[in-house]
């Protein structure tokens, strides 16, 4: 019975845990020349110089390219933090989920997954745990490693990236605090949707991939 638990939990474990760039208008000044200013020019000094008009173009040109080149480097920074930032957050999110399989009930075991999921995700990974937790059958993953991590979207307050990963650890009993059989490495590609909740990316739903 405790076997066919054990078999059942870690598939359950596999299921469970997998389970911000503005961007300003460029303004561009056009500076043309008046031709009464032109007309007096000539008149005053005998001669114009073709070469201060054109300079003044070419000096424009040079800055709205320059000021172009800034903003996209800065755009491109700024979306590359905000990528890093739900990266980070995801994985974090993942190991609430894997931590919660030590606690010792499932009050507990809410308690720290909801730091890293949220919505209908979160309830339904409680659910799945209950009967596990009722009986003392946890986990402790001590091992997990990262193999590919890629953004798919990234749009306001939804994210949405996939991951493949691999874990490794033991059976637990979290009421007696012992270990039992080791397990793993388990591997699984999975689609995360993360959602921006006062300020931090919680894991609202995932796909399965392999």
């Amino acid at each position: 019975m405790r076997k066919s638990l054990f078999v059942l939990l870690s598939i359950v474990v596999a299921g469970v845990i997998l389970s911000a760039v503005g961007c300003s208008n460029l303004q561009r000044q056009s500076n043309l020349s008046n031709p009464v200013v032109l007309t007096q020019g000539i008149a005053d000094n005998g001669s114009l110089s073709a070469g201060g008009a054109a300079q003044s173009t070419t000096g424009s040109t040079t800055q709205a390219t320059t000021q172009a080149t800034t903003q996209a480097s800065t755009q491109a920074a700024n979306l590359q933090a905000a990528e890093a930032a739900v990266i980070a957050e995801c994985q974090a999110d993942l190991m609430y989920g894997f931590k919660a399989w030590s606690t010792p009930n499932i009050t507990e075991f809410r308690r720290c997954i909801a730091q890293g999921y949220a919505g209908e995700l979160l309830e339904q990974k409680i659910k799945e745990a209950e009967p596990f937790m009722a009986e003392s059958y946890g986990a402790e993953v001590n091992s997990v490693k990262y193999s590919e991590v890629k953004i798919i979207s990234l749009q306001g307050t939804k994210a949405s990236l996939q991951l493949k990963l691999n874990y490794a650890g033991y059976s637990y009993d979290p009421v007696a605090q012992s270990r039992g059989q080791e397990f793993g490495p388990v591997s699984w590609v999975r689609v995360y949707n993360l959602e921006l909740i006062n300020n931090r990316w919680y894991i609202v739903g995932e796909d399965k991939i392999a």
